[in-house]
């Protein structure tokens, strides 16, 4: 099982709950949308994604981790969720108009379920948010 997460296999042995599946894209989330805050008009996913040389050790430690997640092997869930956060459809954001009375909970319900969804399809699984 341990291989099998270590190279992010398609066969997981169990699965996860949607509230896992919900945290782990509200992680990937957050990290894209402050380095998308940081990124310079033109910059590429791959290239604002990088650590910078003037974090913290343990700050590069994380953005090196994401960052070899997200470009190598989960790109394609990287841009999946690049494309949320551009759109307003960011767990984050999300819940904002569920907790604003902007959207009703029911319908915040469904749309997080899409975005999961849409996550599991480019790629999210047990074995990359075990990683």
């Amino acid at each position: 099982m341990l291989t099998e997460i270590l190279f992010n296999s398609t066969n997981a042995l169990i699965d996860a709950t949607d509230e896992e599946y919900s945290n782990t894209i509200q992680v990937i989330d957050r990290h894209l949308a402050e380095k998308m805050s940081k990124a310079d008009d033109g910059d590429d996913l791959e290239d604002f994604l990088e650590a910078s040389d003037e974090d913290a050790n343990g700050e590069q430690t994380k953005d090196k981790f994401m960052y070899d997640l997200l470009t190598r092997s989960c790109e394609s869930l990287a841009r999946n969720r690049y494309a949320a956060i551009k759109d307003g459809r960011s767990i984050d954001a999300l819940l904002k108009a569920a907790s604003d009375g902007t959207e009703t909970m029911e319908s915040i319900k469904a749309k997080i379920d899409a975005e999961i969804a849409a996550a599991k399809e480019a790629g999210l699984r047990f074995n990359v948010m075990c990683k």
